[in-house]
């Protein structure tokens, strides 16, 4: 009788906390989960490494452990499994709400544009919401074993930084006060160097204009890019590709052994589409084009071209 109502207990906390909270939608990120990852000029990510650093040192306690903007990683200092799930966390859940509340302006936006703590989400203010504090089990880079951590999640402007704490530091809310006034600032600055750097990469890729859909994901780091457009709203499928055409980059992706550590694969089906994926030192990069009197050289003459033109100097086959 106890297992049969521990059961129960965990399928209603699996089903209605977990599944229920996942938009999975007919998108080609749900084939392939991995991290969007922001690339940043020197300048920039020298700036946030040196606020991580200053945080660290001045708050021994509070450990960083990612930076997020928008939903685009900058920074992490999390096992990649550990880091794919917090991702996920953020990017599919909570900063999702809170853009929402943004959107709103409600009585906390005031406070928002100047930076305040998200999880919980509503705000560290006084002892008591220190015991709304979620808990979690990561692994950390300098960690040897999966260990238990306070979740501290502050927002400003677009960006969200992430960090831990060990559950046995006793925590003071006048700590979370000075760390929000010590935050707030500098990541508001920062936040607003790396929005003028999107929007000089926006316009870039504006100017690039192609009919050619690809796809890049790196097994190591779980980096994912993709010319595929997201759909705004993950409640609304997307239909920038056919089912078929995600049905095949699944099996490709899922079947390791018929890529092996080096090669291609070049499958046309009946709907004019071209789907090609290479594989390389653990890097994958899926082409997709539509041509329907192409030759196989023209098409992997054109995926040569793509590779070059996107991938250069990240994926390559060796010499």
């Amino acid at each position: 009788y106890n297992c049969i109502k521990l059961f129960i207990i965990l399928y209603e906390i699996l089903y209605f906390q977990y599944i229920l909270s996942k938009n999975i939608t007919n998108d080609i990120s749900d084939v392939i989960q991995g991290i969007h990852y922001l690339p940043l000029d020197k300048n920039s990510f020298f700036k946030v490494i040196c606020f991580i650093d200053l945080l660290e040192i001045n708050y021994p306690d509070f450990k960083c452990i990612s930076f997020v903007y928008n939903d685009q990683l900058i920074w992490n200092a999390l096992s990649k499994n550990d880091m794919l799930t917090l991702y996920q966390y953020l990017v599919q859940k909570l900063l999702p709400t809170q853009v929402a509340k943004e959107i709103q302006g409600d009585a906390v936006a005031a406070a928002q544009r100047h930076g305040r703590f998200i999880s919980p989400p509503e705000g560290i203010r006084n002892k008591e919401d220190l015991q709304k504090l979620v808990k979690v089990y990561l692994m950390c880079e300098d960690d040897t074993e999966t260990k238990q951590y306070y979740l501290i999640v502050y927002r400003t402007l677009s960006a969200t930084v992430c960090f831990i704490v060990d559950v046995n530091t006793n925590l003071q809310i006048e700590t979370f006060r000075s760390l929000d006034a010590f935050i707030g600032p500098q990541l508001s600055t920062i936040a607003s160097t790396i929005s003028e750097q999107c929007t000089i990469q926006a316009l870039q890729n504006a100017q690039i204009t192609s009919d050619t859909k690809f796809v890049y994901f790196n097994r190591l780091n779980l980096a994912f890019k993709s010319s595929v457009n997201r759909p705004i709203n993950k409640l609304i499928p997307s239909t920038t590709l056919k089912p078929e055409v995600l049905s095949i980059i699944a099996g490709m992706h899922s079947d390791k052994k018929s890529l092996g550590n080096y090669g291609e694969i070049i499958v046309k089906i009946p709907d004019e589409y071209w789907i090609t994926g290479k594989t390389s030192n653990e890097r994958e990069f899926y082409v997709i084009i539509q041509e329907k009197n192409a030759t196989l050289k023209e098409i992997s003459d054109e995926v040569k071209r793509i590779c070059e033109a996107q991938m250069k100097g990240v994926f390559f086959y060796p010499i």
